[in-house]
């Protein structure tokens, strides 16, 4: 029993020592970055794959008939990075054939929702 007095101190020690870096660990993670969100320079090059088609805006799809636009990485240069994010070129050449259609397999790409 003497042996466990004297070990108390010392193991309330280390589990408070775990406990302040188990802290500090998830208090220092980084925070999930959201990527920014495109839209068109031109609504008559809907469903372009080509970055430079496209700008950063905001997704307020008020002024948009359908598709709005879609997130996306930056690829560095200030466009888009489409192939980054999988099924998003599958989704825009299925809104080029038909733009009525809700395309998003991607889970990025945003239409207006006045149907």
């Amino acid at each position: 029993m003497a042996r466990l007095e004297k070990m108390l101190p010392a193991m309330g020690f280390v589990i408070a020592v775990a406990l302040v870096g188990i802290t500090s660990a998830f208090k220092d993670a980084p925070k999930g970055q959201q990527n920014p969100f495109w839209v068109l320079k031109n609504p008559a090059n809907i469903g372009s794959t080509t970055p430079a088609d496209y700008q950063q805006g905001s997704n307020d799809c008020s002024k948009q008939i359908h598709f709005c636009g879609f997130s996306a990485p930056d690829n560095g240069s200030g466009e888009p990075n489409i192939s980054a994010v999988t099924n998003l070129t599958t989704d825009l050449n299925d809104l080029a054939s038909d733009n009525d259609g809700h395309y998003d397999q991607s889970m990025v790409v945003t239409y207006q929702d006045n149907e």
